[in-house]
């Protein structure tokens, strides 16, 4: 699979991009994109964190905006696959109804799905567990509850809290 990274500058900055992009590139052997993304970022009403890529000739968008609510329209009416972080499918729902857009619904899938409390989070755990047997050999999933950059040493760690 051939992934390439549009912004391969985000890896060069501190916080979640840092740490994906740069997972991306030294393990999957990710290939930066020079040149403007498929559309430019969202800043209003508030800015959106976000970013593309491309995954052999899917166009891929991860939105890790922290509002339910915001989504970029035009993002997820030209990609394939849109990640979504913070996702609430009732909010999800509602505007894209609005928007008239429920159709792309089937394109969006969460990014990140963190248990409210520990307990919750050991069952979700052992379910995980239960729904990935048979896929074992071919995926490595992980959860990632913070991320903290190391200092530079020559080579890359990456602590998972």
């Amino acid at each position: 699979m051939k992934i390439h990274l549009y912004e391969p500058q985000l890896k060069d900055n501190n916080g979640f991009f840092w740490f994906f992009y740069a997972a991306l590139m030294d393990c999957k052997g990710a290939k930066g994109i020079l040149g403007p993304r498929p559309l430019p970022r969202i800043t209003k009403p508030r800015g959106h964190q976000s970013s593309w890529a491309k995954f052999d000739n899917h166009l891929v968008f991860f939105d890790m905006s922290d509002h339910t609510n915001q989504y970029d329209l035009n993002a997820l009416e030209l990609c394939d696959v849109y990640f979504k972080a913070n996702l609430n499918w009732e909010v999800t729902s509602r505007v894209l109804e609005r928007s008239g857009m429920l159709s792309h619904r089937v394109k969006i899938v969460p990014f990140f799905s963190l248990a409210p409390t520990i307990e919750l989070f050991r069952l979700y755990k052992r379910i995980y567990k239960l729904a990935l047997i048979g896929l074992r050999k071919r995926y490595d999933v992980c959860q990632i509850n913070g991320v903290d950059k190391p200092p530079p040493t020559g080579r890359t760690i990456y602590f998972l809290r």
